[in-house]
């Protein structure tokens, strides 16, 4: 996990009423420049919908400094867009600054701070959809991540981003209204609007509030000639003035009129064409081989009731061409027709609840390791298969297998049995069945949550035999040279630790009776169980290592212990323990070297960790009523806080079959800049489980299912971890 922060568009309303208010447009959902901790220095685009947002009030800094709070979020929504309303809830030197200079009007930007959980990055010739948008690649999606906080700042990444602070001096003042109350004001009551209608109603309220309210009239307060002047004219004006309102009354309410004409409009419009595409099944409309919502679309562009019903018949005629629910093949037919290999996989994926056209299965990785072709295509040529195989989608797998075997360009029996024989005896079942039980295999490989991800490291082994990691002790600090003299040698000694890839299996058999039973349960779920058992491999691994202690051969002592500095006999989970750990973790020493190495993530088990996000993300204190409301330093390390319920479950060594004892107290402090563990895979592997189909033998007709998985995990240096161990232990 990684910090990341987005500039974005912010607006900001202050009211004169009570506590000063904002309002921010914090992230358009768009391309954006951040600096990230990972090598990337391309546009990145954070999807909403894996953003976790943790209740209402969020902390609201200036310039992402948590020791410079400004106020809190009282409402976040989150749709494509991220829009918040908050209050300058802290009264500081920092809070009066953007106050008056918002006053003054000075260009505040927003900007969100992000913690990274998942990423995906999209090549060139790439397309990926986030955010109701379709982006290009080069690109990198964050995919999962949660928001923390929000930020004033001065400089953005983005130079199109913009926010507004407007407010009036003096007593006068002109407050925007909320899009509730924008509403109100035309007669429309929200809770009887549609959905399209609020959206239709929602871009004009922006549009509205983009174009601006009236500029202020700014009072020099501090100007007493000024005040004089305008206290003599203000009878003389006054009658004026009285005038000036009525006109202005009387403009301002043929403009609300016409306006709530045009809304209504527009909201009729919206409305009639949501009902149309209901009564035709909400279909969907081609843009740039993506299919989009046509209501949404038709909306969206401006059309016509009449434009939008000749869409929906022109679909309607489309899907009538199609057919109904598509029947099987008929065994005793000789004609494959256009039906292919690829379309035979895709219809089985189908079948077996995968989906094809999600962004996991288009990331170049996942589609790679399937091995399967159609997979890397794009526009026309995928979406024909895609289309092909959503009427076979509900085919028995003797059907399937009847394909497979015209495809082949072989007869066809009409005798199940025989069909049986004659396509296991081509090939044909293990040209269809083996690239789609891969790809089960693989989708459930990628769904394991995995806590050591982000502060361990990995690498290839040529095979399975020990090979040494060797780490050379920091050199020598520089020595004094005097004038004349030579430079002192300097001496590296070097330390190593084995690491091995291991070898775990599993296989299954699918015979005739599944095929001829259509047991397409067992066909489709066990792969992917299979996969989700080859993920938690790595998670296991790494759990052992902790639980178990092992002895590091460089030192001959156990990763954790007193005599290194890196366990704590008696430390719950505390603001003083966890600042201990810290403190202990900077001194670390290599050599001559002082390391000053800083932490990464906190893993505890899941009875810590709301303790754990408290302490390191919170702001201000509220553990204890002594130091509650303070500033919390220990959220300006940037801690990680990672969540693991072997380290209270325990764990099976995967290897040695040893049972682990875990304990729902005990924490470890981590820091990604040491070695920590690491994790070994067999090199051609693609770090993925292998998948082997072979045909049965012996007069049996059927597939077994090999799955194969090469890891192996070591801890390599002490130096990466605080162990601490509670007091109750």
């Amino acid at each position: 996990m990684s910090k990341l922060r987005f500039n974005a568009e912010g607006k900001c309303q202050l009211t004169a009423e009570g506590k000063p208010r904002f309002q921010l447009f914090a992230y358009s959902g768009g391309v954006m420049y951040p600096h990230l901790a990972i090598n990337w220095s391309g546009p990145v685009v954070a999807d909403l919908a894996g953003m976790v947002i943790d209740g209402q009030a969020l902390p609201v800094h200036r310039d992402h400094d948590t020791s410079r709070p400004v106020g809190h979020t009282t409402a976040i929504e989150k749709t494509n867009q991220l829009v918040a309303d908050g209050i300058f809830s802290i009264s500081n030197k920092d809070s009066q600054e953007l106050i008056e200079s918002g006053k003054a009007g000075f260009p505040w930007k927003a900007s969100v701070g992000l913690s990274i959980t998942d990423y995906e990055t999209f090549a060139e010739g790439q397309r990926v959809e986030v955010n109701g948008r379709s982006f290009d690649g080069p690109v990198l999606v964050v995919t999962s991540s949660s928001l923390e906080e929000i930020s004033f700042v001065t400089v953005p990444g983005d130079s199109e981003t913009e926010a507004k602070i407007l407010a009036m001096l003096g007593k006068r003042s002109i407050q925007m209204p909320t899009f509730e109350e924008w509403l109100a004001s035309l007669g429309f009551d929200p809770a009887s609007l549609s959905e399209d209608a609020v959206a239709v109603l929602m871009k004009q309220y922006g549009e509205i509030m983009e174009e601006g309210m009236p500029e202020p009239e700014v009072v020099a307060e501090n100007d007493e000639k000024m005040a004089a002047e305008e206290m003599k004219e203000e009878e003389k004006v006054e009658a004026e003035m009285e005038e000036d309102k009525v006109v202005s009354k009387k403009a301002s309410a043929a403009k609300k009129v016409g306006l709530r004409a045009q809304l209504a409009a527009e909201a009729k419009r919206a409305g009639d064409i949501g009902r149309l595409c209901a009564k035709y099944g909400q279909p969907t409309y081609s843009v740039d081989s993506k299919q989009v919502d046509l209501a949404a679309f038709a909306i969206e562009k401006g059309w016509s009731l009449e434009k939008t019903e000749l869409e929906c018949l022109k679909n309607e005629k489309l899907r009538a061409s199609r057919g109904s629910r598509p029947q099987g093949p008929a065994i005793h037919s000789k004609s494959s027709g256009s039906v292919s290999m690829p379309v035979l996989q895709a219809a089985m994926l189908m079948r077996g609840r995968a989906d094809v056209e999600s962004n996991k299965w288009a990331s170049r990785n996942f589609r790679d390791a399937c091995k399967m072709d159609w997979l890397k295509a794009s526009g026309d040529s995928k979406n024909q298969v895609l289309e092909q195989a959503y009427r076979l989608r509900n085919a028995s797998l003797l059907e399937l297998t009847a394909h497979a075997l015209r495809v082949a360009g072989k007869e066809v029996p009409a005798d199940r049995t025989d069909l049986l024989r004659a396509a296991f005896s081509t090939g044909a079942v293990s040209n269809l069945y083996g690239a789609t039980i891969g790809a089960k295999v693989l989708e459930g490989y990628n769904e394991v949550r995995d806590f050591t991800a982000g502060w361990t490291t990995e690498s290839e082994n040529p095979d399975m035999e020990n090979h040494e990691r060797i780490r050379m002790v920091a050199a020598q600090n520089l020595a004094y040279l005097p004038i004349g003299g030579e430079a002192a040698h300097a001496y590296r000694s070097t330390l190593a630790e084995n690491i091995r890839v291991e070898r775990f299996a599993r296989q299954m058999e699918i015979d005739e009776a599944d095929l001829l039973g259509d047991n397409f349960q067992k066909l489709a779920d066990t792969p992917r169980d299979f996969g989700l058992a080859a993920a938690r491999l790595r998670p296991d691994l790494g759990a052992n290592i902790l639980l178990a202690n092992p002895t590091l051969s460089a030192t001959s002592r156990d990763l954790f212990n007193t005599t290194d500095g890196n366990k704590f006999g008696s430390a719950d989970l505390s603001r003083a323990s966890l600042s201990a750990a810290i403190s202990a973790m900077s001194k670390f020493k290599d050599g001559q070297a002082t390391l000053n190495l800083a932490p990464s993530h906190v893993v505890v088990p899941p009875d810590l960790m709301d303790l754990a996000i408290q302490l390191t993300q919170s702001v201000r204190n509220a553990t204890t009523s002594a130091n509650e409301g303070e500033i919390n330093p220990l959220a300006a390390y940037g801690i990680v806080a990672v969540s693991e319920a072997r380290l209270a479950n325990g764990v099976v060594d995967p290897v040695a079959g040893t049972s682990r004892s875990g304990s729902t107290s005990t924490w470890y402090l981590v820091s990604r800049e040491a070695h920590t563990i690491e994790f070994v895979y067999l090199q051609g592997a693609g770090r993925a489980p292998v998948v082997r189909t072979t045909e049965l033998v012996n007069g049996r007709f059927g597939l077994n299912i090999d799955v194969r998985h090469y890891i192996g995990a070591k801890a390599l240096d002490w130096r990466g971890f605080v162990y601490n161990q509670s007091a109750g232990l």
